[in-house]
């Protein structure tokens, strides 16, 4: 491997620890739904110049926008908003990959090999432990929100498995544009005192929607 992909691969590693800091924080100042749906605002209107329709792939687009944004990140940031502990959402949320697994080869018929099936247990292994952990118990409804976030984003990927062609900056812009749409919505009916909250927002929380806008997204 190349020096500059190791850094690159470090920086993306580094980018996806610091978005649950930052995610934190952000809730911490803003309802989760409004403080997510800012964030995508901010990707929508970069993005802007990407949008465009695909002719006979929007259904499967806008699934995908649905599943694998506005609801994903709903759990997600439920799930940091009612979770003490930032590790045990984000260790949870691996479990992303074996469910996208085993959806795949339910629905696709993907053949898996002993390695990945092997991987599976293991994942699923690392999350009973965490259920021993004492501390756990505090934070049973972030587990739940995390549950249901990696599970609706292991199922918009099996939708862009059927994607053809479609670059990331165009898929990117129609999930920012349709989850900040449905985000706004669900904070509209389910969230109180938005205008007071958005004037008293600290510098930090402001910053944290920035930062997990741009470095989290990118």
């Amino acid at each position: 491997m190349k020096t500059r992909d190791i850094f690159l691969v470090l920086f993306m590693n580094f980018a996806f620890g610091a978005a649950f800091i930052s995610a934190k924080i952000g809730v911490g100042e803003f309802p989760p739904f409004l403080f997510t749906s800012m964030r995508f605002l901010i990707i929508a209107l970069l993005l802007l110049p990407f949008l465009k329709i695909h002719s006979g792939q929007m259904i499967n687009i806008i699934i995908i926008a649905f599943l694998g944004g506005g609801i994903h990140f709903s759990f997600f940031y439920l799930a940091l908003y009612s979770s003490k502990y930032i590790s045990s959402v984000a260790i949870i949320l691996q479990l992303g990959i074996p469910f996208a697994t085993i959806l795949s080869v339910i629905f696709l018929k993907e053949v898996i090999r002993w390695r990945r099936l092997l991987g599976i247990v293991f994942s699923f292994f690392g999350v009973i432990i965490l259920i021993f952990e004492p501390t756990i118990f505090s934070d049973l409804g972030g587990i739940y929100y995390a549950l249901l976030a990696a599970l609706s984003m292991s199922i918009s990927l099996l939708f862009m498995k059927k994607l053809n062609h479609i670059k990331v900056f165009d898929l990117q812009s129609w999930i920012a544009l349709i989850s900040c749409m449905f985000l706004a919505i669900a904070s509209y009916f389910f969230e109180q005192g938005h205008t007071e909250v958005i004037l008293n927002a600290s510098m930090k929380g402001w910053i944290s929607v920035v930062f997990t806008a741009l470095v989290a997204t990118g």
